[in-house]
Order: C-alpha cells, then structure tokens, then sequence
C-alpha cells in the first residue's frame, strides 16, 4: 500500500555568507591609519575571519585599523565550517604625497631690502592646502604659497593639507642679496676762502657693478673724482646697476677770508731819527702768513717792521701759505717831531762874591713837549727852564723832550763880582794920654 506524505519534511539551508566592508582610506601618504568596518550576514555564527593584505599583512580579526594603503581580501567561515572568500574586499587608499618644488625665486638686488619672492609647485595631499613660511629663527613671515617682500635668508616651508597631513621643506628657499654699497671719501679743501678748487675722490664698493656717482643732485656719472669744488656741505650719491643708491654728506671747509684787521704807523720819536714802524695784523688765511714791506720790498714771518724812516708813503702786502691774496694794507706814513732848536739862554751873574743867586733860564722849541732841562751834563734833570741859586761857574746845558730826544743848548758861565778887600791904616794917639787924635784909614 502506499501512502503519500507531501512536505512532511523540510530541509533548510543557511542563508549564503555575505560581507559589506566600509573602507577608511589613509589620512595622509605614507600613514598607517586605514580601518575597515566589517559586516558579515548569512551563515553561521560565530564566524571566523582571515584577512590578507599588502606586505604579509594577515589577520583574524573581524574589523581592522592601522592599515597601510592597499587591497585586503578576507575568508569568512561559519560555524559549520563553510567558506565564502572574499577577494579585494576593501580598498584603502593614501593621498598622493605632498610635493612642492622651486619654481623661481626673486633675491635681493638691493641690501637690506625687503624685495625678495619665490614661486614654488605644489602637488599631492587634501585641498585645501595651507602655507607656513619661517625664517631660520622659527618666526613665521608668510603664509603665502608664494611669499613676497622677503629680506635676505634661508626659509623653511611646511605645507599642511585638509587632513593636516604636513610636508616639510627645511632649508628650501634661500634669499640671497647683493653687497652692501660702502663709500669712502677723500677729500681736498679749497686751498683759499671762496674759491672752487677743492676736489673729491671716491672709493665705492659693494652693489652690483658698474657703480655711477653724483654729486648735489646733479647727473650720475662714471668716473669718481669731482673737481673745483667750493667750500660747504655737499651730498655723495652712488648708484649700482639695480638702482641701489647710498648718501652720503661731507663739508669742504675753506679757509677763513684773509683780512688786515688793523695797520698802524708809529712815528719815529726824534727829528732826523729812523726807528719809526708800521703794524700790521692779519687774520685768515692759511698759516704761515708772509707780510712784504712796500716799497722796501722786506719779507717776513711777522707784521711789525722798524727802523723805519719817516716822510715815506709805507704798506704791506699779506700772503699765506696757499698763495691767497695778497691783500694790501691803506697807506701808512710815518712821521717825525719838528728839530728842537734852541731860541734862547738868559742868565744872571752872582751878585756878589760866592753869593750863589746867579740863574740861568733855557727857552727851546720843537720835539714833543713837555722839555726837561740839565745843566750839568745830562746828569740831573728838571721839568722847569729856570735854574736858580747857582754858583759861579762853566754849565753845560741840556734840553730834552717827553720822547727823550736830547738838544745840547750850550756852555754857559757865570761870573761873580771880586770880593771886597779891606786894607786898615792906624795912627797912635799922640803926644798926651787921653787925647783924641788917633786915627784909622781904610
């Protein structure tokens, strides 16, 4: 007999092994932060998993991390030891390394300026990028991918993408710029007050050649030397073939103006005498200074000339060491007293014998008053002309002046009367005692 049993037994299967694996790419090139998430279904659990990957890499576990950029297959076996492989499963990927590179750079034409640039190419990493530019003291001085307005160094660059993943580039601009421009002056002084012959030498340096100057703003030229200059402050301009310039003041110092400030004659003291002298001071110029006597033609280191003879129209002529001049003195004369002359003597005898009135009184004219008189020879001397109480006797008189010119006036004597002489006669009395008849005759 037979009997049927339609879906009186079932028999189930497992669901297939499937897997969804989320890949996380590397943050930055060369990194080891990938993951990937992992989500079996099907089967059954529990799983086991075996990965495999870039390098050897292995693994039982069922989500990674610190994956290297490649592509990971995996093997997924259930509890009932069936196998689904799961080749390439997951994907991790790394950013394209960042990379940059000098395109050009701008140094310094002038030092001390801020003129510098670079450009530079840029590739790999996360837009967008970031730029830090430092100096070699750690400051930053831009942030520019590419900086301008640098000075002179060397700058390190550091880029930093949107994952901040950074790139380094020590050392990787170097800025250089030219000499320093350096003058240095040499310099003659007009030889005389307002004259144009002074002249300047200049000894330039640095910069990029060829180096051109000017002088007080006037047109730059080659040559260094500047001649016929006057005296005062002037200005140095020196210009390289970049355009840097370098001033630079200096001051021409003339001498002082050469001048007589004083010219003096003084007269000679006594009539017919030759000490007469001019004076002469002179300011200015360049030391030594020569004064010439005119018209005697005398040259010498000072301005005082004697032994000068009067009646004749003198002036100097001043030089200095640097042939300034001359310059000449107003005429200067020199004159002379008038002659002293003797216009009379009056005198009056002693009175009598050895009485010592008699006088004796000068009169002179010319020299320079006040007149002092002697009449002993120049030995004594007195202000008054009239010379009383004198003896008798042989006087050598004398006239001088206030400038001790002396006139001899003449020998002079006086006289004084005998003296008296007294002759006595006597007679006796006679003949009787008592009588007057006695007598005495002179």
């Amino acid at each position: 007999c037979i009997a049927d049993f339609p879906n009186v037994v079932t028999i189930d299967e497992p669901a297939q092994i499937t897997a969804t694996a989320i890949a996380t790419d590397i943050s930055c090139n060369g990194a080891t932060d990938g993951a990937i998430a992992l989500t079996p279904a099907g089967g059954v659990s529990p799983f086991g998993f075996a990965w495999t990957g870039p390098g050897g890499f292995t693994s039982t576990d069922e989500d990674l991390s610190g994956l290297e950029a490649g592509r990971y297959s995996l093997e997924i076996t259930d509890d009932h030891n069936c196998v689904v492989s799961f080749p390439d499963i997951a994907a991790i990927t790394e950013p394209v390394a960042m990379v940059a590179s000098l395109s050009s750079q701008t140094d310094i034409d002038c030092a001390g300026e801020s003129t510098g640039a670079a450009e530079i190419d840029v590739s790999g990493g996360i837009a967008p990028l970031s730029f830090s530019w430092t100096n070699t003291s750690g400051t930053e001085v831009s942030t520019q991918e590419d900086p301008v307005d640098l000075p002179a160094g060397t700058y390190s660059l550091r880029i930093t993408d949107a994952n901040l993943c950074q790139a380094d580039y020590p050392d990787f601009l170097v800025l250089t710029e030219a000499p320093a421009l350096n003058l240095e002056l040499a310099y003659t002084d007009p030889s005389c007050n307002g004259t144009t012959d002074g002249d300047l030498r200049i000894t330039g340096s640095g910069g990029t050649s060829p180096l051109r100057y000017s002088l007080d703003g006037g047109a730059y030229q080659a040559s260094p030397n500047f001649n016929g200059l006057a005296g005062g402050p002037h200005v140095v301009s020196m210009r390289d073939q970049n355009g840097c310039t370098l001033d630079t003041s200096f001051t021409l110092t003339e001498p002082a103006e050469l001048i007589i400030s004083e010219a003096i004659a003084i007269d000679v003291q006594c009539f017919g005498a030759d000490n007469g002298q001019v004076q002469v001071t002179a300011t200015g110029g360049t030391d030594p200074l020569t004064y010439t006597l005119l018209p005697n033609g005398i040259s010498q280191g000072t301005g005082l000339f004697t032994d000068l003879a009067p009646g004749v129209n003198y002036r100097v002529e001043v030089d200095d060491s640097q042939g300034c001049g001359p310059v000449v003195s107003a005429f200067l004369s020199i004159n002379e007293p008038p002659a002293m002359a003797v216009d009379s003597v009056s005198f009056a005898n002693l009175s009598c014998f050895e009485a010592a009135d008699g006088s004796i009184e000068i009169y002179v004219s010319g020299g320079t008053l006040p007149y002092e008189y002697s009449a002993d020879n120049g030995n004594n001397w007195q202000s008054e002309s009239l010379f009383q109480d004198m003896a008798a006797g042989s006087y050598e008189l004398f006239a001088r002046d206030a400038n001790g010119c002396m006139l001899y006036v003449g020998s002079q004597t006086l006289t004084q009367p005998p003296a008296l002489i007294l002759d006595i006669t006597t007679t006796d009395i006679l003949p009787c005692s008592g009588d007057s008849t006695g007598v005495i005759s002179a």
